[in-house]
């Protein structure tokens, strides 16, 4: 933990101060919104207001990776079935997806159940 503290302490000098204003701007926003509202999205806000300066005013900051520029990859078509010689993966595929949302659903209800007991009670048998 001394490395740590060492190495942000020499990265210091190099911090771009409008980066660090939005960082500061984020946390600040992420901390106060929730006691404002409990129901405002906090990191959306923060995020989005973030970006939104940023763009605004001009702001030097640079983001972390490559943005996206539009969804030139994307096209409408209606779909089709696939070739008969995958059909045997897929159906593998499928029956595994099934079986892992239906378990993550029943744990999901026993957890609830557990975790904040009503009167209602999921059934089992029914998923």
């Amino acid at each position: 933990t001394v490395e740590v503290v060492q190495a942000v302490a020499s990265g210091i000098g190099g911090t771009n101060p409008a980066a660090l204003a939005l960082a500061l701007g984020v946390v600040g926003t992420m901390h106060a919104a929730p006691k404002i509202h409990p129901k405002i999205p906090s990191a959306l806000v923060a995020v989005g207001g973030a970006t939104a300066a940023s763009q605004l005013l001009g702001l030097s900051a640079t983001p972390i990776g490559a943005l996206p520029s539009g969804l030139s990859a994307f096209t409408l078509c209606m779909p089709a079935l696939p070739a008969a010689e995958a059909l045997p993966s897929l159906c593998g595929t499928i029956l595994l997806i099934y079986a892992m949302t239906s378990a993550e659903t029943l744990l999901s209800c026993t957890a609830l159940d557990r975790l904040r007991p009503t009167s209602y009670k999921h059934n089992p048998d029914q998923e």
